[in-house]
């Protein structure tokens, strides 16, 4: 059988999207420079983040408050650095979970400016809320089930333990 080398492989979409994008920005926090990378990794086109402050509302409320401190401690320090992880809404609406590390070079002389690298960690954050959910699951069994269920770690202590053990053994601090 001969093969077809000439046929290209299909090549998966985690290899051939784009998950990291720099984003330069001055001291009011205007887009003053992107990567090529940036309007696929941020989800807006170049003429919607050049020459803009992004706005705080592209920022999923339950993250503002810690972008806000990011931002703020990393301005704060000549030099400073910060990482953060947000979730960036897109301009299909959709959010996308962001690692955020932030350079304040405003002292560079030759490119002054804050320099922001994004990565896409949404795949990671995915798998830990799937991690999560399934933790919440497992537990709302174990309270549910009209069995005790015990826990022990390898040295004899006790890692869990549900409330239907406790009225077996006789209560609370029973072990």
């Amino acid at each position: 059988d001969d093969v077809d080398l000439s046929a290209s492989p299909e090549v998966p979409d985690i290899l051939t999207t784009a998950r990291f994008a720099r984003v330069l920005r001055d001291q009011s926090g205007r887009t003053i420079d992107i990567d090529a990378a940036a309007p696929e990794v941020l989800g807006w086109s170049a003429p919607m983040l050049l020459g803009r402050t992004p706005p705080l509302e592209r920022v999923h409320p339950d993250d503002q408050h810690q972008v806000i401190e990011g931002w703020m401690a990393m301005l704060a320090e000549p030099g400073g650095k910060t990482r953060t992880r947000a979730r960036l809404l897109r301009s299909d609406g959709t959010y996308r979970w962001l690692e955020m590390t932030s350079f304040n070079q405003l002292d560079d002389p030759d490119r002054p400016g804050i320099v922001t690298e994004f990565l896409d960690i949404s795949d990671v954050m995915a798998a830990h809320e799937a991690v999560r959910a399934r933790e919440q699951l497992l537990h709302r069994l174990a309270e549910t089930l009209p069995l005790g269920v015990l826990q022990l770690d390898p040295d004899g202590g006790i890692v869990y333990k549900n409330d239907y053990l406790a009225d077996i053994i006789g209560g609370e601090d029973a072990t």
